[in-house]
C-alpha cells in the first residue's frame, strides 16, 4: 500500500493520514505500507517490489468533497498528462511508465482517489474528510483485501 500526498496541505495529505491509521492495524505479512510523501521517481523502487499496488491520494474529480473512487491505472492514464487529477506535482502515471521501462511493474495498480475539500496550509483534514475518514480507510482496506492472492503487496497513500 502506498500513500502519497502532502500532510501539511489539509486534505491533500489524505493518503498519508490513511496509511498512518492502517499502519496501526494488524495486517497480513505480505502487506507493506509505505509513506510515499509527495511522490516522484523514488516510488519506482516500491513499485518494482510488488504484484499489486493500492495507491491512496487526493484527487480532483470535480465531485463532492469526501467522494472516494477506485481507478485502474489505465483509467488514470486515460485522463491524460494534462489532467488535474493529482493535486501535487507528482505525476503517478509517469512514475509507472518509468517503472515499466526500467524494471518490473506491478500486475495490478489501483488508485483510491479522494475528493478534497480543504486545500490550505494545515496539518489536519477538513471537516468533510474527517467525518468520512473511517469509511475511506475501510474502502482502502477492501482494495488491499482484493489483492491478497498476490505477494508481496504494497499499498500506497497520497
Amino acid at each position: 500500500m502506498l500513500g502519497i500526498g502532502n500532510p501539511l496541505a489539509g486534505d491533500e495529505g489524505i493518503g498519508i493520514h490513511v496509511i498512518e491509521r492502517i499502519q496501526k492495524q494488524e495486517l497480513p505479512p505480505n502487506v507493506r505500507v509505505v509513506d510515499g510523501g509527495t511522490g516522484g521517481i523514488d516510488l519506482v523502487q516500491f513499485l518494482e517490489e510488488c504484484d499489486c499496488a493500492v495507491v491512496v491520494d487526493a484527487a480532483d474529480m470535480k465531485a463532492p468533497p469526501g467522494t472516494c473512487r477506485v481507478f485502474s491505472l489505465d483509467e488514470v492514464d486515460a485522463m491524460g498528462r494534462s489532467s488535474t487529477m493529482s493535486l501535487h506535482q507528482a505525476d503517478f502515471p509517469s512514475v509507472v511508465r518509468l517503472t515499466r521501462m526500467l524494471t518490473r511493474c506491478p500486475d495490478v495498480i489501483r488508485v483510491v482517489g479522494i475528493q478534497p475539500e480543504v486545500l490550505r496550509w494545515q496539518t489536519t483534514l477538513g471537516p468533510m474528510l474527517t467525518s468520512k475518514f473511517d469509511e475511506i480507510v475501510d474502502r482502502v482496506l477492501a482494495e488491499v483485501e482484493s489483492c491478497q492472492h498476490m505477494t508481496p503487496l504494497v499499498a500506497q497513500a497520497t
